[in-house]
């Protein structure tokens, strides 16, 4: 029963890091299971949908599960982008300007904190403010293909936190939160969109929880030190 439980927990969790770095480079639109609008091509909202910008996909998720069919979800990086390295285009950075939301996290692409600082963007959500981010690894470097080592420094905290499922929840909640105050006619719609979603989160939580405590390997090897959320929440150490 463990083993099955471990099986799909990591079928899981590969799911959710393969939809966070997508490999398709074409930039496309589709609708959530939730029925939100998603596009990474900044494409018009139909009328009285709210128009909200993401800065990269674990945003994305969090927001279209918050807004449901009430909200045209923009993600501005494209598929097949690395979001540390993020470069905003022009036509990105004057959509800012045009959305009802924008939603991000500080620190984790500057190129999108000096762009929305700059920006007339009407709201704006820095998500490191709704969550109490981890302190940063001691080594935080990311592989390049070369070979060579690249130092994406986010300061002194893990922004990575969407891999704490308990984290991702509370994502959504602040988003929701924030869409009830710019769209208050359809605030009852976003506080059950976050209740549901905070549901689901906590099972897979709980699931995770329940296939991992009689765990007897512990270790997780990477290059790539940006599990921290993880390891913490389910007892398990990260080497990287």
């Amino acid at each position: 029963m463990i083993l099955v439980k471990l099986r799909t927990l990591a079928l899981t969790t590969v799911a959710f890091l393969a939809l966070s770095a997508c490999s398709s480079n074409t930039p496309s639109t589709s609708t959530s299971a939730s029925g939100a609008a998603s596009t990474s091509s900044g494409s018009a909202a139909a009328p009285g949908v709210t128009k909200v910008s993401v800065a990269f996909y674990p945003l994305e998720y969090a927001a279209t599960k918050a807004g449901g069919d009430k909200v045209n979800v923009t993600n501005l990086t494209l598929p097949g982008q690395e979001p540390h390295d993020l470069e905003l285009t022009p036509q990105q950075i004057t959509s800012l300007e045009e959305a009802d939301l924008v939603v991000y996290l500080k620190g984790f692409q500057p190129a999108v904190d000096k762009a929305v600082e700059q920006s007339g963007a009407k709201n704006k959500l820095d998500l490191s403010q709704a969550i109490q981010l981890r302190p940063a690894a001691a080594d935080h470097d990311h592989d390049s293909e070369a070979g060579e080592t690249e130092d994406h420094n986010h300061g002194t905290t893990d922004p990575h936190f969407w891999l704490d499922p308990t984290l991702e929840a509370k994502a959504v909640s602040a988003i929701a939160d924030e869409l009830s105050k710019i769209d208050a006619q359809n605030k009852s719609t976003y506080e059950m969109n976050a209740k549901n979603v905070t549901n689901d989160l906590t099972a897979l939580d709980e699931e995770y929880k329940s296939g991992l405590k009689n765990c007897q390997v512990k270790t997780i090897i990477t290059t790539h030190a940006a599990f921290g959320y993880l390891t913490e929440r389910y007892g398990l150490e990260q080497i990287g």
